[in-house]
């Protein structure tokens, strides 16, 4: 399947769409008035299955090298149409499914080719994808399916930094260590599609493992000592993983009650504090892979870093103590956040685009 030309770029406009969009639509759902973004109730869908199911799916894609595979994100974007338009909403859980699956068998075919267990670990974040989908397709609650959604991300994390961390050696005790937290996190997201508040338990304690494990292990311990683009990847790994530990200690303690604020902080530390901790810390390599083009370093990456860290502190203190206007604002500032790293993100392409035309013009 060739989708150079015209099909890369529409994917990618797909994925930038739902961010958009899912954005705009978070900020609504918070009583902001930032005009009428459509399908206010596809809010996680479009964001974790949308816009990073098709990211993620490009990302492999990219890495597999078959032309087959960009069937995944090809999918996704179009589920992430569908979230956006008056189609029936079984039509992107049917595209989201498809993806899920699609994803799986990207993993299957992986691991023939390398047996590895970081490969079994995003595999197993697939087939949460593919139960959040179901569960949409299900027409479930959406707290239900929180569960799955974030485990797909969680543990496809997990075999990316377990990946690097091979590196300099992954022992027989944390191997197991991260084949069960896997087990334990799929599980969760399988009980919650009945039984929300065990299934949010298990997915915590699978998150506190995880955690534990990458705050332990992780290479970022070493790396944030190097300093430029890799202490700033470094630290924006090492918070990610503080508010993941948070998260599995609010799904323990509270679990995931839909119509009350701790919900807010116990769904945004996942997706703001770790998910997107994971997605600046990762830009600088991932942009290039999908796109050719050099991300150079900039001081300015760190200014919305730190103002996604502190807004979500803003909004999580807000949710728990039930002030109305800490939670908003912090909201807000995450928006921006997200908002902001793009921008420095385009300055930065564009940057290295300019440097790299005045080498190339220099006789």
């Amino acid at each position: 399947m060739n989708l150079r030309g015209v099909g890369r770029p529409a994917i990618g406009a797909a994925a930038a769409a739902g961010l958009v969009f899912g954005v705009l639509i978070g900020l609504t759902r918070m009583g902001w008035s930032v005009g009428n973004p459509p399908a206010l109730g596809s809010h996680g869908p479009l964001l974790a299955l949308g816009f990073l199911g098709t990211v993620i799916g490009m990302e492999r894609a990219v890495a597999l090298r078959r032309g087959w595979v960009w069937v995944v994100p090809a999918v996704a974007a179009g589920a992430i149409v569908g979230l956006l338009s008056e189609l029936p909403r079984w039509a992107p859980a049917v595209l989201l499914t498809i993806g899920g699956v699609g994803l799986v068998g990207v993993f299957v075919v992986a691991h023939r080719l390398q047996a590895e267990l970081h490969i079994t670990i995003m595999g197993a974040g697939a087939a949460c994808w593919t139960i959040g989908a179901a569960g949409l397709l299900a027409t479930l609650e959406i707290h239900r399916l929180v569960p799955a959604m974030s485990g797909f991300l969680v543990l496809t994390i997990l075999g990316e930094r377990l990946e690097l961390a091979r590196l300099i050696g992954v022992s027989r005790a944390s191997r197991l260590w991260l084949l069960a937290t896997s087990v334990i996190v799929v599980s969760g997201a399988a009980v919650s599609l009945w039984f929300v508040r065990p299934g949010a338990a298990i997915s915590g304690a699978g998150f506190l493992a995880a955690a534990g494990w990458l705050a332990r292990k992780d290479v970022a311990r070493r790396t944030v000592k190097v300093a430029g683009v890799t202490r700033f990847m470094a630290v924006a790994l090492l918070l990610g993983y503080g508010w993941l530990l948070v998260a599995g200690t609010i799904w323990v303690t509270r679990g995931l009650t839909p119509g009350v604020l701790s919900y807010d902080a116990a769904v945004h530390v996942v997706f703001l504090g770790f998910v997107f901790s994971m997605v600046f810390a990762h830009a600088p390599i991932i942009v290039p892979a999908l796109t050719g083009r050099a991300v150079p370093y900039h001081r300015g990456f760190w200014t919305p870093l730190v103002l996604l860290h502190a807004t979500l502190a803003l909004r999580v203190v807000g949710d728990l103590s039930a002030w109305t206007d800490g939670r908003r604002w912090g909201g807000m500032g995450n928006a921006i956040a997200i908002a902001l790293f793009a921008v420095v993100l385009v300055f930065s392409v564009a940057r290295g685009a300019r440097r790299w035309a005045s080498r190339a013009s220099t006789p």
